[in-house]
């Protein structure tokens, strides 16, 4: 695998080499043929065009890469579980327009692979958190945050379940939603609804005394993720 001029970073020849080796396709172009001048012009603009978007945010994983002080060598870029965790990380990053969302990817690449070589089973791993942070929307993220934030400020105590302590904080939570993520307060109630498929927040459910739903709390999962995350970022130099 040709990886580029020998003055360029490690990083910088990985990002080249997958640049240039996953061709774009666009589904209109393919199934219209070129029938005009006027038509082969449009169908070379979509093209540079998705061709810069690929650039511009490949770029940015690159750049977050080195912030976070992650530089492979020569010998770990041509690893293969170096190129399959890159080109799972970089094809996720092809399709997300938000450079927040890009950084969580970044972070998460640099937390694993300082782990140590990835194994099957750390691999496996990986790829669902990629998932995860694929599916999430970065507004959502947001939301779990804030939710990690009043968890902190109100922990469980003895004898105290679920409900009990989220019903200490769970206003001024919504409130705090509701202005960060510029929606109405009545409408928080749906988001926190939709984000119980991610695994990540669980809603509250049960028989308990004139309690009519909508409270939940954040899943271990959760935990877990954001120590990968805040890892990767706390050991960069």
């Amino acid at each position: 695998m040709a990886l580029g001029e020998p003055d360029k970073s490690p990083l910088d020849r990985i990002a080249d080499w997958y640049e240039s080796s996953v061709i774009i396709r666009v589904g209109a172009v393919a199934l219209t043929p070129v029938t005009s001048g006027v038509t082969a012009i449009v169908d070379a603009g979509i093209v540079s065009t998705f061709a810069f978007l690929r650039r511009s945010r490949l770029g940015a994983l690159r750049n977050e890469l080195i912030v976070l002080n992650l530089h492979p060598t020569e010998e770990e870029i041509r690893s293969q579980e170096f190129i399959e965790a890159f080109v799972a990380t970089a094809s996720r990053t092809e399709r997300t327009k938000r450079e927040e969302k890009i950084r969580l990817f970044a972070r998460l690449l640099t937390s694993y692979w300082r782990d140590g070589i990835f194994t099957p089973e750390s691999y496996d791993k990986y790829e669902e958190d990629l998932a995860i942070i694929d599916e999430l929307g970065y507004r959502e993220f947001m939301v779990l945050s804030i939710l990690e934030k009043y968890e902190g400020q109100y922990p469980l105590q003895p004898g105290m379940n679920q409900l009990g302590r989220a019903r200490q904080f769970w206003q001024a939570f919504q409130e705090e939603v509701a202005r960060e993520l510029e929606i109405k307060p009545a409408e928080v109630e749906g988001y926190l609804q939709r984000l119980s498929r991610t695994g990540l927040y669980q809603p509250i459910v049960g028989a308990f005394f004139d309690y009519i739903g909508g409270l939940g709390y954040l899943a271990p999962g959760f935990a877990r993720l954001r120590a990968r995350l805040d890892f990767a970022s706390q050991t960069a130099t």
